[in-house]
């Protein structure tokens, strides 16, 4: 165990040798070429790049990348109509027009009932669409998220944690 901690100190102090010398390769091969600001900013660039690729490669330091804003509901649905949730999402349509569509309420409420309610509460109009893989689905017009997930949460239709706000 002894000697193969004595290996791999020895292949590291190589490495860093190895590093400092490709460092000062790269700073008289630029001090021809570039003026003297540049090469002083190539040689920090470049003795960044060794400590960072020495040091920092041992962190387990993760490193941002772009935001995916459906990861969160991609990794939590185990399918398009998830049944744990109530998901309430909007769609745009053109310019400032928009769609509700409330997804996975049980199938023992009656989506007609539950809809004119909604009619005559947000005073908008709507429909129950049926999809082949969501099942039953309300549309209403215009952006009802808030008002829905209140008015469901009021009526006892669901819980207030039960329910999935999706959309910008």
């Amino acid at each position: 165990m002894l000697e193969i901690l004595i290996l791999s100190t020895a292949i590291d102090v190589f490495m860093l040798i190895l590093g400092v010398g490709l460092v000062c390769f790269m700073a008289v091969l630029f001090s021809v070429a570039a003026p003297s600001k540049a090469r002083l900013d190539c040689l920090g660039f470049a003795l960044l790049v060794l400590i960072q690729s020495r040091f920092m490669s041992d962190l387990d330091i993760q490193i941002p990348g772009t935001y995916d804003p459906f990861a969160e509901a991609n990794a939590e649905d185990t399918g398009a109509g998830s049944k744990d949730y109530v998901h309430v999402r909007v769609q745009q349509r053109n310019g400032r027009k928009s769609l509700t569509t409330v997804q996975g309420l049980k199938k023992d409420f009656n989506y007609n009932k539950i809809l004119k309610d909604f009619k005559k509460e947000f005073c908008c109009n709507g429909t129950v669409v049926q999809d082949p893989e969501l099942g039953q689905v309300i549309q209403l017009q215009g952006d009802q998220r808030k008002n829905v997930s209140q008015f469901l949460v009021q009526a006892g239709v669901v819980k207030k944690d039960q329910i999935k706000l999706h959309g910008f």
